[in-house]
């Protein structure tokens, strides 16, 4: 319409022209106020005489404001207006018509300036018609720029672009042809393919794909071949003229080398093709599921599971089968939660029948990540969670064992250098968990002084020792508050990738009991350290049992080709060989390369078995076997390999397939099993398990031995039953109640068994516990002790007699000591001859020496006889009387004593006891001073600890005492070195006289340049 209004308004300025009057027509005004272009009449002096409403409109003013002014009243820019006025000049000057383009801040207007003549000729007037053409000239510059991108894209593109005429001539080609043909972009430009000498075929097939486009108006697309085997995938879009015929002038076409996919097509066809004939021949359960739920897969196994064909759960859903409603019930809730969470599920489900399955959910995605399918697998894990509940239960009989040998484990951080504190390790010191414990602390606190260097030794030797079964054993003593106990540990390390060492691990054992019988140790340490180890071995694998368990059930692919006599196999079998893809370069090695692995007990088991399966001719002939294989590392590994067979037409083996199964740590756990229980059944130690009604659910070969129960049935065994006449039952009530209070119970019991004869035990008995925290049943493990006791009495008896003799002895003795130091004192008045007198000082200085051991010996007697007694103590009147006592020793006057007392309130002791101790202390300082340097005496005595407990430390600078001795210097009659003049008793005094008030000792020494004793006593009154 826009075009025929400004052809009428035109025809108008003509004959307006030929008019003798110039005033507008009436005609004229109306079509002019109802076009939509603007219409501006200008005269002579280019002021404005009309203008039409869509003028007005443009710039919402009225028309009266507009009459009589020039173009500046438009609000246009200086620059357009003087366009306009020059433009209006030019058609009065010329006669002709104009024609300019104004653009606004928002407009594109399209301008005709038009001469309007009177009847003679003479121009009166000049007509303004101005149409608006901003969006034909956005249309014209996005065309422009769509243009520019078309070539941009064309040629950064990865595909070949062309465009044809309807003569099948080339219109453009992008750079990326000549990739694919050789030939030049600007070759093809007004050519068509038959002029470029392409092949007839190709030819005839792109014109008829072309000729189709041009003839329906619509996208093209078709596929071919070209001669070096590419396939190209090629697009045809219709490019319509602009003149709103929709003729289709030329089409576009793109050409892509589609031949990785096509190529990854038929690889695809053919992997499923061969993963049906793998999911098959399958023990695991394989189906696929719609999103619907319908069947669209199913394996043969579904067979063994549901008793039905596979052909039957084609196209339906679970409860379309009529299976048990609960089962379905269960499956479909499985299925509704991969659908709603579009993730991978695990389930495992138990059958009516029996079986256990774990079934694998996985959600399968289309291109539009829609969820199109369900691909599930279902393993039967029977025979495994049965393991798992055996390995269960010889691991509660491990723990229970370890408890009732009192085992522990423990674990020490070389990186972070902390000892990791489990509560096996905390019972077993009998502290709270302490946090951030660091090993130089655990060595200060708790471990003897004497064997931090041995146990150090130990965990140096672990940390740097390369071999991967590393194991060290080490005995110990560690400080168990105010007892020693005896330990024996074994050390065994963890290494990181890189071969570092970062873990110590392994268990401590008290032996304090074994060493109190030097024969009994001997005998019981080598049953020890087997036990030790195997328990070791199995506490280190407990952590990462069910890891290993799962993955004895994964299974790797594998088949044999007849015509290439190649192995095919999968990732996971060469892992399970001992080598991966990066070494063997293939997945694919020879029949020989295999048979190399085969383990040479199993060669012959072997070969007989692949002579049986050639010599079938079945189609659905499927095997199962078991081989060790030898890995190039040396590794012994137990597969079990299941084998499906293809027979060709012939009759003739074509390919043999199946799955193989790593069951090496089944085998092993199962072995592990009958060893722990073989180590039960040897000790001589009696073990059994009772529960809480008396019925003696196990008892091992000792126990059965002992009760005389070989023939009698398990069933029958009872605590009541099986205990003689007078003596206690196989486990107390006392006991029991303990056991159930804290857990366990450590004590002693006498039993008699078919001999009828008591036998004194050692016994500890374990109250076991199930989920809500009641008591389920108990173990106990008992230990002859009858040896242990008789030598006991044995050795008390022999003290006492001991001790009698030597008090007796001593008074006896004290009677002529003392005539013979009286008879010293009158040869000194009666005597006058010097050589007589020198021999007389050299007979009493002896004389002396017997006294003071006399003296010493009687000391001993009586600290051991006496019963530590309630008084307060002064320590400044003891040191001070202790120091003034030995004024007559050499460098005594030389000897510079510091007293440091800081007691907080009265210490209430044994008076005469702590005096002893004290005296020792200064007497062994002042006697070994070393008068090369000025030599002094630290004396200091502090509270210390939550206990208050008494701290003495005596300190010199004295000749000091060599490393080598430490451990003998309190033995009685012990004497380091010459200078020492005593009977050697000091130290053996002290030490009895500390024990009595169940103190410690701790020595620091180094030769020539001091020592320092430290005794802690505990607050024994209060």
């Amino acid at each position: 319409m826009k075009g025929k209004n400004f052809s009428s308004l035109y025809q108008i300025g003509k004959a307006t022209i030929v008019e003798e009057t110039m005033a507008p027509s009436e005609n004229f005004t109306l079509l002019a106020d109802y076009s939509p272009d603007i219409i501006i009449r200008f005269n002579l002096l280019c002021e404005i005489k009309y203008a039409n409403a869509s003028l007005e409109n443009l710039l919402a003013v009225e028309k009266k404001d507009l009459l009589g002014h020039t173009v500046d009243v438009l609000g246009l820019t200086k620059p357009l207006c003087k366009l306009i006025n020059n433009s209006i000049r030019k058609v009065l000057k010329t006669g002709e018509k104009n024609r300019i383009q104004i653009k606004t801040t928002d407009k594109y207007l399209d301008c005709y300036l038009l001469p309007e003549k009177d009847s003679l000729g003479t121009i009166q007037y000049v007509l303004a018609i101005a149409r608006d053409i901003t969006e034909m000239k956005r249309a014209e510059l996005a065309l422009v720029a769509s243009e520019k991108k078309f070539r941009t894209l064309a040629e950064a593109s990865p595909d070949i672009i062309m465009k044809f005429d309807r003569s099948y001539r080339h219109l453009y080609v992008n750079s990326r042809v000549k990739c694919l043909t050789g030939i030049d972009p600007e070759a093809f430009i007004g050519k068509s393919h038959h002029d470029l000498g392409f092949p007839n075929e190709l030819i005839q097939l792109w014109e008829q794909a072309i000729e189709k486009v041009f003839v329906s108006g619509k996208n093209g697309r078709a596929e071919f071949i070209l001669p070096d085997g590419q396939y190209i995938d090629w697009l045809l879009v219709p490019e319509f003229s602009d003149d709103g015929t929709n003729v289709v002038e030329a089409v576009i076409t793109t050409a892509r080398d589609i031949s990785e996919i096509r190529k990854a097509e038929i690889a695809l066809r053919i992997s499923e093709k061969n993963l049906c004939s793998i999911t098959d021949a399958s023990p695991d359960l394989v189906v696929k599921l719609d999103a619907q739920k319908r069947h669209l897969y199913v394996n043969a196994a579904v067979e063994k599971y549901s008793g039905r064909p596979a052909t039957d759960f084609i196209g339906r859903t679970p409860k379309e089968l009529n299976f048990n409603a609960v089962s379905v019930g269960k499956w479909d809730d499985l299925l509704d939660r991969v659908i709603a969470t579009r993730k991978t599920e695990r389930k495992v489900i138990k059958l009516l029948s029996g079986e256990t399955l774990d079934w694998y959910l996985v959600p399968e995605f289309g291109d539009d990540n829609k969820l199109i399918a369900i691909v599930a697998t279902a393993r039967d894990i029977t025979s495994l969670k049965v393991v798992e509940e055996e390995l269960r239960q010889s691991n509660h009989k491990l723990e229970d064992a370890m408890k009732i040998a009192n085992i522990c484990t423990y674990e020490l951080d070389l990186i972070e250098k902390k000892v990791i504190l489990n509560p096996g390790l905390c019972e077993f010191l009998q502290l709270k968990p302490e946090k951030g414990l660091t090993t130089g602390d655990f060595l200060r606190k708790y471990v003897h002084p004497d064997d931090v260097q041995k146990i150090t030794h130990a965990y140096h030797l672990a940390a740097t020792n390369v071999d991967k079964e590393f194991l060290y054993f080490v005995e110990y003593r560690i400080l168990r508050g105010k007892k020693t106990v005896h330990v024996l540990a074994s050390v065994r390390s963890i290494k990181d990738r890189n071969g570092t060492v970062v873990k110590l691990y392994g268990t401590s054992q008290d032996i304090t009991d074994m060493r109190s019988n030097e024969e009994e140790l001997e005998v019981y340490k080598l049953n020890l350290q087997k036990l030790v180890e195997s328990r070791t071995k199995q506490l280190r694998r407990s952590e990462a049992r069910l890891s290993d368990a799962l993955k004895l059930a994964s299974l790797g692919t594998w088949e044999f080709d007849f015509n290439t006599q190649l192995f095919k196999v999968g990732d996971e079998v060469l892992n399970m060989l001992g080598s991966d893809v990066a070494v063997e370069g293939t997945n694919t090695f020879s029949f020989e390369r295999f048979h190399r692995l085969i383990h040479p007990d199993h060669w012959a088991k072997f070969m007989l078995k692949n002579e049986k399966i050639l010599n079938n001719r079945n189609p659905d002939f499927l095997d199962y076997s078991e081989y060790k294989v030898l890995r190039p590392d040396g590794e012994v590994r137990n597969l079990h390999i299941s084998i499906k067979i293809l027979v060709g037409p012939d009759g003739r083996h074509t390919k043999h397939y199946g799955t193989i199964q790593d069951i090496t740590e089944i085998r092993k756990m199962e072995a592990e099993k009958d060893r722990m229980k073989a180590i039960v059944e040897a000790t001589s130690d009696i073990i059994g398990i009772i529960d809480k009604d008396g019925n003696i659910i196990y008892l091992n070969q000792a126990g059965r031995n002992f009760y005389g129960l070989e023939k009698v049935k398990p069933g029958k065994w009872h605590i009541d039953k099986i205990s003689k006449r007078g003596s206690k039952k196989i486990v107390g009530k006392e006991s029991l109640k303990k056991a159930i209070r804290h857990g366990i119970w450590n004590g002693e019991n006498i039993i008699s068994g078919k001999t009828q004869l008591k036998v004194p035990v050692s016994q500890v008995v374990i109250s076991h516990n199930n989920a809500s925290g009641t008591t389920e049943y108990f173990s106990t493990i008992m230990r002859d002790i009858s040896k242990q006791k008789l030598t006991e009495q044995d050795l008390i008896y022999k003290n006492n007699e001991l001790d009698t003799f030597v008090y007796r002895a001593s008074h006896d003795l004290r009677g002529p000591i003392a005539s013979l130091l009286g008879l010293h004192n009158i040869v000194q008045y009666e005597i006058k001859d010097p050589a007589a007198l020198e021999f007389f000082t050299m007979y009493n200085i002896q004389i002396k020496r017997l006294n003071d051991t006399i003296l010493s010996l009687i000391e001993i007697t009586k600290i051991k006889d006496i019963e530590a007694t309630k008084t307060d103590i002064n320590f400044s009147e003891i040191i001070d009387g202790s120091i003034n006592s030995f004024a007559n020793l050499p460098l005594f006057n030389l000897i510079e004593f510091n007293i440091d007392i800081n007691v907080k309130a009265t210490f209430v002791s044994d008076r005469s006891l702590l005096t002893t101790i004290i005296q020792n202390l200064v007497e062994n300082a002042i006697k070994y001073a070393d008068n090369k340097e000025k030599p002094y005496v630290n004396i200091e005595i502090k509270n210390k600890g939550p206990q208050n407990d008494l701290y003495i430390v005596v300190s010199d600078n004295g000749i000091g005492i060599p490393a080598s001795l430490h451990s003998k210097i309190f033995d009685m009659f012990f004497r380091g070195t010459e200078q020492a003049i005593g009977s050697g008793l000091g130290l053996y005094i002290l030490k009895n006289a500390v024990q009595k008030l169940k103190g410690k000792i701790m020595l620091q020494s180094e030769q020539k340049k001091g020592t320092t004793f430290e005794i802690i006593l505990p607050v024994l009154f209060t």
